[in-house]
């Protein structure tokens, strides 16, 4: 937004070339794990370029593959691709951005970014949110920036259909910026500020109550390099509603631990669908996503690719 910041740009690779540079001398390190392509892993894989025994692993997390462009940034993360020892993504949707950038298939591991499961967990139930905001009977949450891409108004949109069927129904919505006024704005015409309560950002470590508290999770964006907001939930015991786009459905199946929309006109009935009734067991609706998502399989997979990195340096 404002152009004079770019001065900082030059600052910044000169200070990360340097520090790195000085660790890895002083630390002998064998291996750099640079997360996002650019402007991280550029740098260290110039680094790579002086210090040529030294091995490096690069992971995407999303904006930096399907949002940061242009000839010239693009240029520069295929370089950088080209130069790492063992490329990552957080998900599947990420390593077809990844082909598209290579022009060609390109060897990617996909690795997601894990949940701790001690800080997720059901056991954080807390009654006095409801009690907070006069939950009397379903607490639907929303969790995430209100961006466009997320879909927001149609989740308002939808909520006068729910309160005809079930009238003592809460929408809490978490999250801010840069849709907050309009947001808000369009709860006060629908008459809606009774139902639906704007929590605005809380921090990362105040969010395992709401998760836990809440009866869903409403996830209606389309464009996410990775649901961590639904795994979340659903370690948790949260249901989540959401729509079978991008890849969504590693994460939810329909009828076990949420339900898959392929329409927004789906949403209102959907809501209305767990609020009649629940689709699986708490456990089952945990069980269902923590093996695959929890931080011990995530650290497995990494150490089994740096045992892969190290033995080549070895050799």
């Amino acid at each position: 937004k404002n152009k004079r910041l770019y001065v900082q740009i030059p600052f910044l690779f000169f200070f990360c070339f340097g520090t790195v540079l000085w660790l890895i001398s002083k630390y002998k390190i064998q291996v750099i794990h640079a997360h996002w392509i650019f402007i991280n892993g550029f740098v260290w894989a110039l680094i790579k370029k002086i210090r040529r025994n030294t091995q490096l692993i690069c992971t995407s997390h999303g904006s930096d593959l399907h949002t940061l462009g242009g000839w010239v940034i693009d240029a520069l993360k295929k370089w950088t691709i080209l130069q790492c020892d063992e490329v990552t993504v957080v998900s599947s949707f990420l390593k077809n951005q990844l082909c598209l950038l290579m022009w060609d298939a390109y060897p990617t591991h996909i690795i997601s970014m894990g949940v701790d499961e001690d800080k997720f967990h059901p056991n954080y139930y807390n009654e006095r949110i409801k009690k907070r905001y006069a939950i009397s009977w379903k607490f639907l949450l929303f969790v995430w920036r209100l961006a466009p891409e997320k879909w927001i108004p149609d989740l308002i949109n939808s909520m006068p259909q729910v309160l005809e069927s079930y009238p003592d129904t809460v929408l809490l919505i978490i999250g801010d910026w840069p849709l907050a006024q309009e947001l808000q704005e369009l709860v006060y015409n629908n008459w809606l500020e009774k139902s639906i309560y704007f929590v605005w950002a809380i921090s990362n470590k105040d969010l395992p109550p709401y998760y836990a508290t809440a009866d869903m999770l409403i996830a209606p964006s389309t464009k996410e390099s990775f649901w961590l907001v639904q795994v979340e939930a659903l370690f948790s015991w949260t249901p989540v509603i959401t729509y079978a786009w991008l890849w969504s459905t590693d994460i939810v199946r329909d009828g076990v631990n949420g339900r898959l929309l392929t329409d927004q006109t789906q949403l209102s009935s959907a809501i209305c669908d767990l609020c009649e009734h629940m689709i699986s067991t708490r456990e089952e609706i945990r069980s269902s996503v923590v093996e695959k998502f929890c931080w011990n399989t995530v650290a497995y997979h990494y150490a089994l690719l740096l045992e892969s990195i190290t033995s080549k340096y070895k050799t």
